[in-house]
């Protein structure tokens, strides 16, 4: 005869076996879905400027990107989504993006900015536009509205850095970007500066990766005085263009 004992765990016998009914465990809420309707993207966007603000253990890594009308192409109802890869050389501690209008000259308007939701990936979702960055690479998925006008996107991430080097006081960094496969997307400026009361002497920047031009980048200091016209530098838009590319910084502090 088969019996059954009620007490802190319930135990039946049956066909010789224990069995033992654990309790029930609370499930984990869900994350943030980064699904979304198959998104395109139409046009290579524009990187307006790569601004990095160092200090002594770390770096924000701030890329403008500017969007031309009807870039992104949403194939079903829904919100469309980009991917973005890290931004820089390693996982942010934090990032954040915010999405802005365009005045009548393309230039990004402070006013008014619109908070973008960021979803933390190890793979690119299938039905994310790639934007920035390799493919194969864990970054973050940001949910936009679905509006058709040009627009403005910060990406500002913030990363850890090693060490300085002594004597000579340097950090190196590196922003992602292009679009893998696709045409190089242009980089108008160059912008170095220092955060917590941090001095900078300086910087060389460059294009790196296969094939990347080596010359000099022209770099801008905001707060300092501008670098002469003859300093044996070239604007980002002259440079020649891979669409491997990415931008490396050697910085003096």
């Amino acid at each position: 005869m088969k019996r059954v004992l009620v007490g802190v765990v319930a135990i039946a016998a049956t066909s010789g076996a224990l069995a033992i009914a654990a309790p029930n465990k609370p499930k984990a809420p869900p994350g943030p879905d980064a699904a979304g309707p198959q998104t395109t993207l139409q046009a290579v966007a524009r990187i307006a400027r790569v601004r990095v603000d160092v200090s002594p253990n770390g770096a924000a890594v701030l890329h403008e990107l500017v969007f031309a009308k009807d870039a992104l192409k949403v194939a079903a109802a829904g919100d469309p989504t980009i991917y973005v890869a890290f931004t820089a050389q390693q996982r942010p501690l934090a990032i954040e993006a915010t999405r802005h209008a365009l005045d009548s000259t393309g230039a990004v308007v402070e006013a008014g900015a619109a908070k973008v939701e960021v979803i933390d990936v190890f793979v690119r979702p299938k039905s994310a536009a790639l934007v920035l960055g390799p493919a194969a690479q864990a970054g973050h998925v940001l949910r936009l509205p679905r509006d058709g006008a040009p627009f403005g996107l910060r990406l500002r991430s913030a990363i850890e850095i090693q060490p300085m080097e002594q004597p000579t006081r340097s950090i190196s960094l590196l922003a992602r970007l292009g679009v893998r496969g696709m045409g190089a997307m242009p980089l108008d400026a160059i912008e170095v500066a220092t955060i917590l009361g941090g001095t900078l002497r300086g910087a060389r920047a460059t294009f790196c990766g296969a094939g990347a031009d080596p010359r000099p980048l022209t770099v801008s200091f905001p707060g300092y005085p501008s670098s002469p016209a003859d300093s044996g530098t070239i604007s980002p838009t002259a440079a020649l263009r891979t669409p491997d590319d990415d931008l490396c910084l050697d910085i003096l502090l």
